[in-house]
């Protein structure tokens, strides 16, 4: 598997939605990762306007595994939200463990009735 970079360009893409800002690192079995995230990511999920999750994952893993895992996550986002995934190789013994980073950003705040 080859790596799938970030650079600084994708951040600054993430970074420039208005909003709040939520994030999570992480890792866990690849099978139990959307069970594994904090309770607010997943209840932010649908507000967010700006994904950026970075993957780590053993270098006998496939990106088909990766690709679950991102459907996963779309099924939850906004079908607006920008989504700007990586990949990278991580020296684990178990090639069912997932390491992962991810930022959400232009989260807003429900409106307050005055």
């Amino acid at each position: 598997m080859e790596d799938i970079n970030l650079d600084f360009a994708d951040y600054k893409t993430i970074l420039s939605h208005k909003g709040s800002i939520l994030g999570e690192v992480s890792s866990c079995k690849i099978s139990d990762f959307m069970n594994c995230l904090d309770k607010s990511i997943k209840d932010s999920m649908p507000k967010a306007k700006g994904v950026l999750i970075n993957f780590g994952i053993h270098k006998d893993q496939t990106l088909f595994s990766i690709n679950d895992l991102i459907s996963e996550i779309h099924d939850f986002l906004n079908e607006d939200a920008e989504i700007i995934f990586a990949t990278e190789q991580i020296s684990s013994n178990d090639k069912e463990i997932v390491t992962y980073q991810i930022i959400m950003t232009g989260i807003e705040s429900p409106k307050v009735k005055e």
